[in-house]
């Protein structure tokens, strides 16, 4: 059958039926290619035809359930990432699993489009897998080992992304331009995959980390060559006089230069010798030896973990999954693959624009960041803790300015109004404790003032008193007395009383009187 007779089949599977089958079939066929459709028609008409669900059922069970509360909203999401560990168990690798969880991201952001709703989405939790290494546990792994060939192996996995099996396949040939000058900041080839049936072509580039560290172990390895012919010599001259006979140790490392791997046996082993070519499983031996010593887990520091560094970090760096994956020598599940064709001096510029965020120096970049943003939070706190300080006295004197100004109008107000009987007029009534004032209307000037039982009506001598005084004489009531407020006299000037001499007799006089009494 081929792929067109079985995406069609898959279309017309009774499991997608309905609206939601429309909606995602237009979708699926403007945005993914005939491969990816089928991977992802295959991957959800098993799920439904496990659980019984038809699209249109899926959808109405989930907007349902997302309605309530509890452990009604994480049932779909358990069947999902039980049917992916079923499949995982059937033998297939976690990615497979995964293009489940792809379908259904498809399946559920074609509805919400389509029927204008909220972003539906599905939260299936990790199905484990190895984390993504950073900055600082590489940097902590490298200061773990001082094997030149361990160093240039973890570099360039850091740079280039490549798988360990890729890796394995680098020969000095593929390196010389940066052996030839060290000065380089990138350099780029392309590798072709022999265990990948596709065949897809790599493109892995070098950055400043990579090609340091290859120059050092390339220098290294030369001078490793030297010694052991020396003492390969030395071996040979004593053995001419000794019965039992020294082992000779391999004598070139790269006997066959520029074609020999870079990456090889520096030991002999039960199952290798020197200079025979690494395997996949030889450089994550290698690996978990320097990892384990630097105490550092297997999520954190692996090659696979490199893997997940480099993609993640080129991405926050603004760097495409169509460009990534030809560095990598992935293939790109989309459309965008026949359309985004980067050249080499189009992957040199990205790449090095990018370069930031995975070099070495943006370790220490980083630790300078943290401690740097540990001030700024020290001084943000004291800057909060000084603002509301400061907050709760600005309302304070906020309150008091506001109580002043307040006061102030009122103090305006009180001695511009000629109502008011003021207590200096007291005296003048004969009434000496002013608490015997009884204020009737003070913003009129009425007064009632008892004394020994009686009692009598007083206003001031304002058109208010006047006429308040008028009403009542009309009214047939006693005519009240009309109070002028008493205009306070001046202070007597004592240095005119002294220089007069008749008015600085009748003073002492006075005081004489006084000081008698």
């Amino acid at each position: 059958m081929s792929r067109t007779e079985l995406l069609d089949a898959y279309k017309h599977n009774p499991v997608l039926a309905g609206e939601t089958w429309d909606t995602w079939r237009t979708s699926l066929e403007m945005n993914n290619d005939e491969e990816t459709q089928i991977i992802y028609l295959r991957s959800i008409i098993q799920f439904l035809e496990e659980y019984g669900y038809t699209t249109d059922s899926l959808y109405d069970e989930f907007i349902e359930n997302n309605a309530k509360n509890g452990m009604s909203k994480k049932r779909i999401p358990t069947k999902v990432r039980q049917f992916e560990q079923k499949i995982i168990s059937s033998g297939l690798s976690t990615q497979s699993a995964k293009q489940l969880e792809k379908a259904f991201s498809s399946f559920f952001k074609s509805l919400a489009e389509s029927f204008d709703m909220f972003d539906l989405s599905l939260e299936v939790k990790n199905l484990g897998g190895q984390d993504k290494a950073s900055i600082q546990d590489i940097k902590a792994f490298m200061d773990a080992t001082d094997n030149p060939r361990n160093l240039a192996m973890l570099s360039v996995a850091k740079d280039t992304g490549l798988r360990s099996g890729d890796i394995c396949l680098i020969d000095w040939i593929d390196v010389k331009p940066v052996l030839d000058d060290p000065s380089l900041e990138f350099h780029s080839w392309e590798i072709q995959q022999e265990k990948r049936s596709a065949k897809i072509p790599a493109n892995p580039c070098f950055g400043r980390d990579a090609i340091y560290y290859l120059n050092k172990y390339y220098r290294w390895i030369y001078q490793e060559n030297e010694r052991r012919k020396k003492a390969n010599v030395e071996r040979l001259e004593k053995n001419k006089t000794r019965k039992h006979k020294d082992k000779l140790p391999q004598l070139d490392l790269i006997p066959n230069g520029w074609d020999d791997p870079i990456f090889i046996c520096l030991v002999n082993r039960h199952n290798t010798e020197v200079g025979i070519r690494l395997n996949s499983g030889s450089i994550s031996a290698e690996i978990a030896k320097v990892r384990n010593r630097a105490g550092l887990s297997g999520e954190k520091i692996s090659m696979h973990s490199m893997r997940k560094f480099f993609h993640t970090n080129m991405q926050s760096a603004g760097v495409s999954d169509e460009w990534l994956y030809k560095m990598e020598g992935r293939k790109f599940m989309g459309s965008g693959e026949a359309y985004s064709r980067p050249d080499y001096k189009q992957l040199k510029e990205i790449y090095l624009k990018s370069y930031y965020r995975i070099s070495l120096d943006s370790a220490n970049i980083e630790a300078i960041r943290e401690r740097q943003q540990l001030e700024v939070d020290s001084i943000r706190d004291d800057v909060n803790e000084q603002v509301e300080t400061n907050k709760t006295l600005l309302e304070r004197i906020e309150f008091l300015e506001n109580f002043i100004q307040k006061s102030q109008k009122q103090l305006q107000e009180s001695s511009s109004n000629e109502n008011i009987l003021f207590p200096n007029s007291v005296p003048t009534l004969g009434y000496e404790d002013e608490k015997q004032i009884q204020y009737l209307h003070p913003d009129k000037g009425i007064y009632t003032i008892k004394k020994k039982g009686e009692e009598k009506s007083y206003v001031s001598d304002t058109p208010e008193g006047r006429r308040y005084a008028q009403f009542l004489k009309e009214k047939g009531y006693p005519e009240p007395e009309i109070i002028k407020k008493e205009e306070k006299k001046p202070e007597p000037d004592l240095d005119a009383i002294l220089a007069d001499p008749e008015l600085k007799r009748k003073l002492l006089l006075k005081l004489l009187a006084e000081n008698d009494k």
